[in-house]
């Protein structure tokens, strides 16, 4: 990194303008009104002309610079990093600081909209704690503690926060008194920032999976598996395009917005549903259906497994297309035809598909995926993972078994005590003993 901020033409990619800060620049500009706010490691955040990147001011709030700003109604708003957790207000034409407050440290980007600034403090004294304050002077509005580490910025839409954490759990909050309205709970840490669009909140684990979840009740849409962790997905026209630590792209959303992948040389698109026929271990026949651009006359060997011990279900078939072509498909399966596993993982030739994904009703699962042709086995394998489990609000935990991560907290939090013990004990021995001595 050379400690820089450019402007390139969207078209060409050519510098247009470039602005050198003290130290290295590892968060998002915000551009407002032909304005570029950028915050440095150097601790400044600087306010740039969009147009030939001069400096028109710099402020040292003595923030490490991690925090992406936000700016609204005159106000620019950013947090600290680890070490300082300090929130700042600072108006936008001049610099001049508003207010500020010292919370946990936090590398978390605020969000600010119609004068209230939302954020987390994330991983300091006040862990997961999520806040509203009135942009213009600092005011509390409301405040969560989630108990847990969060270090993704929250999303805000419809006047909800909806917020992803490290212990695997996605909050959402109502906007205006901070009230849980549901939360649900996946197996692995959630590292990057939930998008939400079209009704739906998509977050991402660290292991690569994908959830979008109903934004208003938490249940879960779809899900699928990518090559690897996501930091920064985006939404645009209802699909979410995301890299991967692994180096892929990935655009991702529920079949029913992806068109039909054709070219000059892919079979003909199939709009409507085709029948297949698949074969269960004992004879009898399971009917699915299928529409895109794989064809029946392209799969054989269709047949349904099941696994009592292993509680999976699996679809297997083998499908040929001329090499060098994709092709898509949109399988329907009777959940009836499903008695063990909730979740499906489609494997091409024993290897996860790069896409794939999955809806659900009461009736069906729509499985899809894509392949690049030649001669592949497909295997569509339903598992108990990954899991979610949903609760419509913080008091809901009758019947709800404790997570793993709960037991070691209670287990750690038992030993801590018992060495408290401990140790005031022989505190006590040894003051006893002294008295004892002394003449």
């Amino acid at each position: 990194m050379d400690n820089s901020v450019y402007a390139l033409n969207a078209t060409n990619g050519l510098e247009i303008w470039k602005f050198t800060t003290g130290e290295r620049v590892v968060s998002s500009p915000a551009v407002v009104n032909g304005v570029v706010y950028i915050g440095s490691e150097d601790t400044k955040i600087y306010a740039l002309n969009a147009t030939n990147g001069n400096q028109l001011w710099n402020y040292n709030s003595g923030l490490y610079g991690y925090s992406s700003p936000a700016v609204d109604g005159g106000v620019v708003c950013l947090c600290g990093g680890l070490g300082n957790g300090y929130v700042y207000a600072m108006n936008s034409s001049d610099g001049a600081q508003l207010w500020n407050y010292v919370g946990g440290g936090s590398f978390c980007s605020p969000v600010l909209i119609n004068g209230i600034v939302y954020g987390v403090y994330g991983c300091a004294f006040e862990q997961g704690t999520v806040f509203a304050r009135n942009a213009n002077n600092g005011a509390v509005i409301w405040s969560y503690s989630t108990g847990t580490d969060v270090e993704n910025s929250p999303a805000v839409s419809d006047g909800v926060v909806y917020l992803g954490a490290l212990n695997g759990t996605v909050f959402a909050f109502n906007a205006s008194n901070g009230s849980l309205l549901w939360n649900c709970t996946t197996s692995a840490n959630i590292d990057a920032s939930p998008v939400v669009s079209s009704g739906a909140v998509c977050v991402c684990r660290e292991d690569g999976y994908f959830y979008a979840l109903n934004a208003s009740s938490g249940a879960q849409l779809w899900s699928c598996i990518t090559d690897g962790t996501s930091w920064g997905p985006s939404v645009v026209d209802v699909v979410i395009y995301s890299g991967t630590s692994n180096g892929g792209v990935y655009a991702l959303g529920d079949s029913a917005s992806f068109p039909t992948l054709t070219n000059s040389s892919s079979p003909i698109s199939t709009p409507t549903p085709t029948n297949v026929t698949a074969i269960a271990i004992n004879g009898s026949k399971v009917y699915l259906a299928i529409t895109g651009n794989i064809t029946i006359s392209q799969m054989s060997n269709v047949i349904i497994a099941t696994n009592q011990t292993a509680n999976t279900t699996s679809l297997s078939f083998d499908v040929t297309g001329e090499s060098g072509t994709t092709g898509f498909a949109n399988i329907t399966i009777p959940i009836t035809a499903v008695p063990y596993g909730t979740a499906p993982i489609i494997y091409i030739d024993g290897q996860p598909a790069s896409n794939q994904g999955f809806t659900q009703d009461s009736n069906n699962y729509y499985v899809w995926y894509t392949t690049h042709f030649s001669t592949h086995q497909i295997s569509i394998v339903f598992t108990i993972a990954p899991n979610l489990m949903l609760s419509h609000n913080s008091s809901v935990t009758t019947g709800q078994t404790m997570s793993e991560s709960s037991l070691i907290q209670i287990i750690y939090g038992i030993a801590f005590a018992i060495a408290i013990v401990a140790v005031v004990v022989v505190l006590l021995n040894l003051i006893i003993k002294d008295q004892k001595h002394k003449p």
